[in-house]
Order: C-alpha cells, then structure tokens, then sequence
C-alpha cells in the first residue's frame, strides 16, 4: 500500500529536522510525490532512521525510499486437476493422452528426432 501525504510529511519533517534541509515547495513537492507514489511507510522510516545514525549527510529520497516486498500468491493446483491423478482416474484423459502421445512419436520419427525416452 502507497504511503499516505501524513506518512510523507512525517519522514520529509523528520529529514528536515535532523539534516536542517531548506525544503522549499518544488522541493517538497517533489519528495512527497516520491514517497507517497513509490515508498513504504514502515520501510522507509526504518531506512530513514538507519541513514541518520550512520550518515552525517543529507540524504537524497532514493538513499531512504524503502519497498514493500512483492509478495506472490502461490495457488496450489487440487489434486483432482493434475495429470497424475487424471491418467490414473479418468479413463477418458488417459486414453486421449495415450493418443497423443503416440501422435507426438510418429511425428518424431517423420522428422528424425531421436531422444532417449521411449
């Protein structure tokens, strides 16, 4: 979730405060868009804070941006969908499978292509 303009303001006055950055508009205008559109609140308080306490310069937005890690949502297939279970419960894949498995030999062997399956 985007960071909120509040959110923004507290990291942008907590800059400000600690580096005695002159934010004039154009200036905040351009760190609130940054914030609020790319960054994470909690992640980049956190690499706000770390910055202060390891660095005696004023840091640039990129230096204190934090992300929020992609999480990806992994969908586990049923059981009853793979072609495991298929070819050993549904007579009529597995006989369509067969056929097509066949098929793919023929036209391997039209074409010359030899493999080590059978």
């Amino acid at each position: 979730m985007p960071m909120t303009e509040a959110e923004a303001f507290n990291i942008i006055e907590l800059v400000g405060n600690v580096y005695d950055m002159k934010f004039n508009d154009e200036k905040y205008k351009i760190w609130l868009d940054f914030l609020t559109k790319n960054g994470d609140y909690q992640q980049t308080l956190l690499k706000t804070k770390q910055y202060i306490k390891e660095k005696k310069f004023k840091p640039t937005v990129s230096e204190i941006l934090g992300y929020k890690p992609n999480t990806k949502i992994v969908d586990t297939i049923p059981v009853e969908e793979t072609k495991a279970y298929k070819l050993q419960h549904d007579p009529e894949f597995k006989k369509r499978h067969e056929e097509r498995k066949k098929k793919w030999q023929q036209i391997k062997q039209e074409w010359g292509v030899m493999d080590d399956e059978t």
